[in-house]
Order: C-alpha cells, then sequence, then structure tokens
C-alpha cells in the first residue's frame, strides 16, 4: 500500500470513529433527556399528592423523585426496570392514611399511654409490607431477581416515598424508609435462597 493510500485509510478510519463518537453522545443525551422527562412527571405528581395532602413541605422533597428516577431511566436495564415497579411502592406509602402509619394516634386510639411522637412502629410495618411487596412482583418485569432490579426498585419506591416525612417525625420516616428497603433486602436475600433449590 502506498504512503498516500495509507493516509486516505487512515483519515477514513478517524472520520468513522468521530461518526461513531457522535453517534453516541447523541444516544446518550437522547436517553438522559428522556430519562429527565420521566423524572419530571413523577416529581409532579409526587407534588401534587403532597399538596392534596396539605403537606406542602413534601413539595421540595419532589426533586429527590425527579434526580433518581432520571437517574435509572438513563441507566437502562433491569436498574429502571425495578424501578418501574418501586413506583407504585413509593405512590403507596405517599397515599397511605396517617391512622396506617401511625395507629397509636388514631382518633379511637388515642390515650394518655400513647406518645405520637416516638411510636415508628406503625410505620416500620407498614415499610416493610411495601417493601416486600415490591421485591415479589419485581419478577414479574425482570427475568429474575437480581441486584440491579431491587435496587431500583428500593431506590425508587424511597424516592417518593421520602416526600411523605415532613408529616411524620424523624423516628416514623426513618421507621417507613427503613422499613421499604428492609423489606426489598428481605424478599432478595430470600430468593437469592431458594433459586437454587429450585432451579
Amino acid at each position: 500500500m502506498s504512503s498516500a493510500a495509507w493516509r486516505m485509510d487512515a483519515r477514513f478510519q478517524e472520520a468513522q470513529e468521530r461518526a461513531r463518537r457522535r453517534a453516541r453522545a447523541m444516544y446518550e443525551l437522547a436517553r438522559a433527556g428522556s430519562g429527565l422527562w420521566r423524572g419530571a412527571a413523577i416529581a409532579a405528581a409526587v407534588a401534587l399528592v403532597a399538596v392534596w395532602r396539605r403537606e406542602i413541605a413534601g413539595v421540595p422533597l419532589a426533586a429527590i423523585s425527579l434526580s433518581t428516577i432520571a437517574l435509572v431511566e438513563w441507566w437502562g436495564g433491569r436498574l429502571a426496570a425495578g424501578a418501574r415497579v418501586g413506583l407504585g411502592g413509593g405512590f403507596l406509602a405517599l397515599l397511605a392514611p396517617l391512622s396506617l402509619l401511625r395507629p397509636c394516634c388514631a382518633a379511637h386510639a388515642m390515650s394518655a399511654t400513647c406518645d405520637c411522637g416516638l411510636i415508628s412502629g406503625g410505620c416500620l410495618v407498614a415499610g416493610a409490607t411495601i417493601g416486600l411487596l415490591v421485591g415479589v412482583l419485581l419478577p414479574r418485569v425482570a427475568r429474575a431477581r437480581c441486584a440491579p432490579s431491587l435496587a431500583g426498585g428500593a431506590l425508587a419506591a424511597i424516592s417518593v416515598a421520602a416526600a411523605r416525612c415532613p408529616g411524620l417525625v424523624r423516628g416514623e420516616s426513618l421507621g417507613l424508609l427503613g422499613g421499604i428497603l428492609v423489606g426489598v433486602v428481605v424478599t432478595g436475600a430470600v430468593s437469592a435462597w431458594l433459586r437454587p433449590r429450585v432451579a
């Protein structure tokens, strides 16, 4: 091959590489934009629920949903698939009545022995139930329970449920969010333990 032909071939390969890089950059930009739009839609829904519940302090926390969903949707794969299931669990926590999260302080249960500021058992149970539900439903969107889908489900559920925290005291907030995480982790651990026996 002559030197002129070699230079032309090298230039052609460089042009191809630049074209591939531009195409890849455009593809990633389009994915990021799609994730941002989906995150914005979820954040708007979270903010609307917070306003509807008259918990205005929860509106700024919708930004957590926006950033989380935008990130997992950009990442894609099982992480995004798990997050779409986790969103349902997050909205369950967001819409749950206060009497369920704080049963000790329900109108029919008020008593002198009830300290509504310290009791978080109801939140913990509700959060764990939601986490277990998310973990059980994940196989319907993923071929198998695996770490990315479980992580996506937990992240999405917690990011939405976080908007409920301003209406709760610290212990209750930790109980709700921690319960969701524990429920998802327990489901994943049980699944990993059972999988070799089922196979």
